[in-house]
């Protein structure tokens, strides 16, 4: 009994560690792909997101400054 203990507690073990290491990559990856390309259509006078602001910021505006258009 200890032996099939030991066996399935070995198993589920690098099953987690598995499923753990599968995760924390694709949460790493999607959060970046987040962070680079997130812009909120509802706040348009704001820039969000890496893209948005190395992008603004090539155009000359300042990207902490709020884009007003006139």
């Amino acid at each position: 009994m200890k032996f099939i203990h030991g066996a399935i507690a070995n198993g589920a073990m690098a099953f987690l560690k598995q499923e753990y290491k599968f995760l924390t990559i694709f949460m790493v990856v999607f959060a970046a792909i987040i962070m680079i390309l997130i812009d909120d259509s509802h706040t348009p006078d704001t820039r969000e997101g890496i893209y948005t602001l190395s992008h603004s910021s090539l155009v000359g505006l300042s990207p902490s400054l709020p884009v007003i258009s006139v």
